[in-house]
């Protein structure tokens, strides 16, 4: 059956009319008309307990291009909409889960399952004033929710100090076509878990108006695309606020990520890449020491004014510029430096120097010996200082071929192949490096080795 109407549906309008529920199963609502909204869910002054389910894989609920809210009107509390079972709710202009001005809609929730569909052009969870504790979960495999390119707020509209709004995305499910995401309330969270996937292509800004805002992407396959799209943490005066990279979570094609003061990236574990970065909040810290983590430098510059320490089981990797400021780089035992992406490349690092202790390791790609530095094979470019430390254990050089042979590789005949390059070196001792073959799918019979000429350093190999 189906439903169509010019009207609008309100559920549960104030406090009087609580537990109202609008159930859509095998069936099409098609809703057009509505001043603010085609459905207002615990509509009124402390309009509660309203729940609408759509459910069912021929289950549409049309919004025709007009808003739904959650929780409309002060005190508008404890309302739900399940979006279930591979259902549909699309054409929806602004999905909004709590709309009030004073007192705040709170505890109301938006929660799209089981293969469950919703299409809109924007998003808001809390909405024009103190609203609070209002909640987003898309969660489960093909469960989506496509933003159609426009802004998601957690906390918008500019009144009121809304508080502890919270986006789930869990157990593979997907926000996508996502424009901007603006997080203008305090305590605000947006959690990313379990193989879920959020995908933005305008500025993401995590605390624009308020302190203490979060993201969280946690968990293998648990990740955040960018789309070349710019990352700003924090603003002038607005502080605490935080992303946080954990158990193989990646966060990724970022253009620029700029780290306000007093607001701070933590990368325990996992990826995070970006072409530009502006870091000043103390010294950048790549993985926990335990878990494997990388920051992967996509062709721009990224400036950690406080330094940056690659720790065991992290890898720095990519192109362009990466610089630790007057503090320096360092590249520790266990710790990975990787020019390049996906085949040899050129990476620089600047500030003050860059520190190899030993144990740490240079990965060097090579797949053809007659192209030249950064093109044949990867170029470590040391701008300043290259200081090495230690060499208990060695310092490691690890070839890799990418599975194939050499291209103009003899195994008879002599090569130099400059792998650094750098104005000073200090601590250097070629009897304290380990070559690395074991990734070399070209067969060879001589020797490979280290050595400098001047300031450069050379893999060599001797027939």
């Amino acid at each position: 059956g189906g439903l169509v109407t010019n009207g609008y549906i309100q559920m549960g309008y104030s406090s009087e009319c609580p537990y109202t529920m609008v159930l859509v199963s095998n069936g099409n609502v098609y809703v057009s008309g509505g001043t603010s909204a085609s459905l207002e869910i615990g509509s009124g002054t402390g309009g509660t307990l309203s729940t609408a389910i759509v459910t069912g894989v021929n289950a549409v609920f049309s919004a025709g291009n007009n808003n739904i809210i959650v929780g409309k009107g002060g005190a508008a509390n404890n309302n739900v909409m399940l979006i279930d079972n591979g259902a549909l709710v699309t054409n929806v202009a602004s999905m909004i889960i709590g709309y009030a001005t004073s007192p705040g809609a709170f505890n109301n929730t938006l929660i799209i399952t089981n293969g469950g569909r919703l299409y809109s052009s924007g998003g808001s969870i809390s909405w024009y004033g103190p609203n609070y504790s209002n909640t987003i979960v898309v969660t489960g495999t093909n469960s989506i929710w496509s933003i159609g390119g426009g802004v998601l707020y957690l906390g918008g509209g500019g009144a009121g100090s809304p508080t502890n709004n919270t986006l789930i995305v869990a157990n593979n499910g997907t926000v996508t076509n996502l424009g901007q995401l603006l997080m203008q309330s305090s305590l605000g969270s947006v959690i990313v878990t379990n193989g879920g996937r959020l995908a933005s292509t305008g500025t993401a800004r995590l605390g624009n108006n308020y302190p203490s805002n979060i993201v969280t992407v946690t968990g293998i396959g648990s990740g955040w695309s960018l789309a070349s799209g710019d990352l700003a943490i924090g603003a002038a005066g607005v502080i605490s606020n935080t992303l946080s990279i954990d158990q193989g979570g990646v966060v990724d094609n970022i253009n620029t990520l700029t780290v306000g003061s007093n607001n701070n990236v933590n990368l325990s574990g996992g990826t995070l890449g970006m072409a530009n970065a502006i870091f000043s909040n103390g010294l950048f810290m790549v993985g926990d020491g335990v878990q494997t983590a990388a920051v992967k430098a996509l062709g721009g510059t990224c400036i950690f004014t406080n330094g940056l320490f690659v720790n065991s089981n992290g890898t720095l990797r990519g192109t362009g510029t990466i610089s630790g400021g007057a503090i320096g780089a360092t590249i520790t035992n266990g710790a990975i430096l990787a020019p390049g992406i996906s085949g040899p490349n050129t990476m620089t690092i600047g500030g003050s120097n860059l520190t190899w202790y030993g144990g740490g390791i240079l990965h060097c790609e090579i797949t053809n010996a007659a192209l030249g530095s950064g093109s044949g094979w990867d170029l470590l470019n040391v701008a300043t200082q290259l200081l090495f430390n230690g060499g208990t254990p060695n310092w490691e050089i690890r070839l890799d071929t990418m599975g194939a042979a050499i291209a103009n590789f003899s195994s008879n005949a002599d090569y130099n192949l400059r792998i650094i390059s750098c104005p000073d070196i200090q601590g250097f001792d070629m009897s304290k490096f380990t070559v690395t073959t074991n990734a070399v799918a070209t067969p060879f019979f001589g020797t490979w080795g280290v050595t400098n000429i001047g300031t450069n350093i050379y893999v060599t190999y001797r027939a």
